[in-house]
C-alpha cells in the first residue's frame, strides 16, 4: 500500500531519475524487488524501471498507523526474551486475541515476515505472530 498525503513519483532507478508518473495515494501495487541505495533507503521495484522509496510503502497494515514495518532479512532469528512470547493468530493480529500458547524464554525461531499495526510483530511461521517488543534479532532490520 501506498500511503502519503499526495501521489508518488514513481522513479525510473532507485534514487535516480523520477519520471513524470505518479502513484495515487493509498493505492495498492505488488513490487518485485527491494534493493538498498549505497546512502541506505531501500528502493522497491513495481516493475519494469519503476520504482518507490520505501518511506511511502505500508505492508498492508492500516494505513492511518503510519508505521513501517522492517524488511526482514534472510536467516533472521528472533530470541524470545525472559518472560515469554505469546503467540497471536488471525487476519488483524495483534488485535486478535492471544493463544494460549507462549514461547519459551531463550527459545529461537526463525522470522519469515513483519507486520505493523500499531505494534510491530513478526511472524514464526504458519499463522504465528509474536511481538516484536517480547524478542530479540540477530541482524539489523532496515526500515
Amino acid at each position: 500500500m501506498v500511503t502519503y498525503r499526495t501521489p508518488i513519483v514513481v522513479w525510473a532507478t532507485p534514487g535516480a531519475n523520477p519520471t513524470k508518473r505518479y502513484l495515487p495515494r493509498n493505492s495498492a501495487w505488488k513490487y518485485f524487488k527491494v534493493v538498498t541505495t549505497k546512502d541506505g533507503p531501500n528502493w522497491y521495484n513495481l516493475g519494469g524501471n519503476q520504482w518507490i522509496p520505501q518511506k511511502y510503502v505500508n505492508y498492508g497494515q492500516d494505513p492511518h498507523i503510519g508505521h513501517i514495518a522492517p524488511v526482514i532479512p534472510k536467516g533472521t532469528i528472533a530470541t524470545v526474551s525472559r518472560g515469554g512470547a505469546s503467540v497471536y493468530v488471525g487476519k488483524y493480529t495483534p488485535n486478535e486475541k492471544a493463544t494460549n500458547r507462549v514461547l519459551p524464554a531463550g527459545s529461537r525461531w526463525k522470522v519469515f515476515d513483519s507486520k505493523n499495526y500499531g505494534v510491530l510483530m513478526y511472524n514464526v511461521g504458519g499463522n504465528q505472530w509474536i511481538r516484536a517488543d517480547q524478542v530479540s534479532i540477530n541482524k539489523k532490520l532496515a526500515y
